[in-house]
């Protein structure tokens, strides 16, 4: 589910739009390769 909201996050990120209100805050995770 973690890695579901990052890549979510990371979507709305590259297209500009801030993605807290709509999958709320996620940390910023290392560990996985989303980023």
């Amino acid at each position: 589910e973690q890695a579901i909201k990052a890549a979510v996050s990371d979507y709305y990120k590259k297209k500009g739009i801030d993605p807290e209100p709509i999958v709320g805050t996620v940390p910023e995770c290392t560990s996985c390769s989303c980023g």
